[in-house]
């Protein structure tokens, strides 16, 4: 899939290159629905805390996770604030949530304080622990 020209370089829809640019995008970007899949990573977290799952368990309705512990792999010299990975260290028990599905076809499990758990992406995600 190639990049998106910048919207400048195009006369617009209705007179505005920045519609142009998201009209652009939305037809030209082609992704599959995240769903949950046996021994995959799975990060949630919310307010800069990411933490990280792997999936043991899956039927229909229901994912059995695992926590994975993080680690910071750069930081602010102080590891208040950084980017985090997940590693194949597991940390506590099994514990399963009810999958829920968005309107785009991602799935999704949710837990208060905690957010959204959704497959992970693959990127680092950034930790912040500071006030």
């Amino acid at each position: 899939m190639g990049r998106v020209p910048p919207a400048w370089k195009f006369p617009g829809v209705g007179g505005s290159g920045y519609l142009s640019c998201i009209f652009l995008t939305m037809n030209t970007t082609e992704t599959q629905p995240k769903i949950f899949e046996l021994n995959q990573i799975v990060s949630a977290g919310i307010n800069g805390h990411p933490r990280f799952f792997r999936v043991v368990r899956l039927t229909a309705k229901t994912a059995w996770f695992q926590e994975l512990v993080g680690q910071l792999i750069d930081h602010d010299g102080y590891g208040q604030a950084g980017n985090k990975l997940p590693t194949t260290t597991t940390r506590g028990g099994v514990f399963n949530k009810r999958i829920k599905t968005f309107e785009n076809g991602n799935q999704y499990c949710f837990q208060k304080y905690e957010g959204f758990y959704t497959p992970w992406d693959g990127k680092a995600c950034r930790y912040d622990s500071y006030d």
